[in-house]
């Protein structure tokens, strides 16, 4: 009985001076909701050199925790220096790797070897010859494919000491490497690299759908106050 009372008192507060407080708790959680359902799709922009690229891309789980793989990527990649401007086709697949150090184990026609993996909370060490490892991507990268016929490369070179973060690219046409000015050390053209995650249509609906209800409570309660004044 007084459980069922103190629920009805707690209804007559919420009624009253604390339902703007109700809301903003209703609006936080479908806030933090739509947080949790940005795990799987991101949008990318990256620049520099001649390079330019934007789009977005999907990834999922693969059993390692923090571990993604991609599974989609689509958007726009240009690369004046080159004469490349074309529109992103999709991935080049790889098979999962074991754990590292490992290997790349995809290898696109031009020669790229890559894993396709993505680390939202940044990348582990994963090769046995080089030190260095940080960012979303690993050494090895994301390889995709474009409208014209070639292929990209797009990898971490991890936080180097005194430079920091470093993304890379090299782009190739058929088998024909180019933008790779170093070749003998993999050292292609840097660029700046920015991703985000993506709200999923479900969690913008509901904020929609909230930001009403706000609305209106919010309108009750100060004209209630109004005719008690």
């Amino acid at each position: 009985m007084k459980m069922i009372e103190g629920f009805h008192a707690f209804s007559a507060r919420m009624r009253g001076g604390n339902a703007v407080l109700h809301i903003v708790l209703i609006l936080g959680v479908v806030l933090g909701t739509g947080m949790t359902a940005r795990a799987d799709t991101y949008s990318f922009s990256f620049s520099g050199n001649g390079i330019n690229s934007s789009g977005g891309f999907t990834v999922e789980p693969t059993g390692t925790p923090g571990w993604y793989q991609f599974t989609s990527i689509s958007g726009v990649y240009s690369d004046t220096s080159d004469g490349i401007s074309g529109t992103i086709t999709g991935l080049e697949t790889a098979p999962l790797p074991g754990a590292p150090p490992f290997l790349p184990p995809g290898h696109s026609t031009a020669g790229f070897g890559f894993d396709n993996l993505f680390f939202p909370g940044g990348s582990p060490s994963v090769c046995t010859d080089y030190p260095f490892f940080g960012g979303v991507l690993d050494v090895y990268g994301v390889v995709f494919d474009l409208s014209d016929g070639g292929s990209v490369d797009l990898w971490s070179n991890g936080v180097i000491p005194t430079v920091g973060l470093q993304y890379n690219v090299a782009d190739a046409l058929g088998t024909t490497i180019l933008n790779y000015p170093n070749p003998d050390v993999g050292q292609g053209v840097v660029v700046d690299l920015s991703v985000a995650p993506t709200p999923e249509p479900g969690s913008l609906l509901l904020l929609a759908t909230a930001l009403p209800g706000m609305a209106v409570l919010t309108r009750r309660r100060w004209t209630g106050l109004l005719r008690r004044r």
